[in-house]
């Protein structure tokens, strides 16, 4: 059993510019990642300047040793709320001594190239700090970690506000050396 995480880059999925502001970002990533696709004859999927469907979203999660990335705001929750991205785990009977236990469908790795996409927030604090005689013990909670709990095996994000033009700098650059492909700008 492999702990790396192994990602079949021929049938990924990508949703760019869901929300139609980030236009110098549609404009510099989706040529890059078509290139990238047709070049690798691989079968990518993407949605670009629109929310995708429910059935594209689930068949881009689901995927066995799949890739999903996006490049909008955030970690996408406008359009695939964490409480979807919650529906991918299930609880199934199982035949041994332990009772219950999930089943996490959420089979790709995840790539969230948005402001703070991969932060994580506690409800024990406003602005990241707590004081102790209000502090309550939940556990963080963020997009991030709601891919991770549904079963993706890698969650790529970011913890904080970057500019667009650097985050697609950054993204490219992330693609070329992770699929060892050129993706320039």
């Amino acid at each position: 059993n492999n702990p790396i995480p192994e990602i079949n880059p021929f049938g990924a999925s990508y949703v760019l510019n869901p929300e139609l502001d980030l236009q110098g970002t549609e404009q510099r990533l989706y040529p890059a990642l078509k290139n990238i696709s047709d070049s690798n004859e691989w079968d990518w999927e993407g949605v670009v300047g629109a929310f995708p469907s429910e059935k594209f979203m689930e068949a881009a999660l689901k995927r066995k040793d799949g890739l999903f990335m996006y490049c909008g705001h955030g970690g996408g929750e406008r359009f695939y709320p964490r409480s979807r991205v919650m529906n991918l785990i299930s609880n199934k009977a199982s035949t041994g001594d332990c009772g219950l236990h999930l089943a996490r469908k959420c089979r790709s790795s995840i790539v969230l190239m948005g402001c703070s996409s991969g932060r994580l927030t506690s409800v024990n604090s406003s602005n990241g700090r707590s004081d102790y005689r209000d502090r309550v013990h939940y556990e963080p909670e963020g997009a991030a970690l709601s891919y991770l709990c549904a079963g993706a095996p890698c969650v790529i994000g970011n913890l904080w506000d970057v500019t667009d033009r650097d985050i697609d700098r950054f993204f490219l650059h992330l693609m070329d050396e992770f699929l060892g492909t050129p993706c320039k700008e």
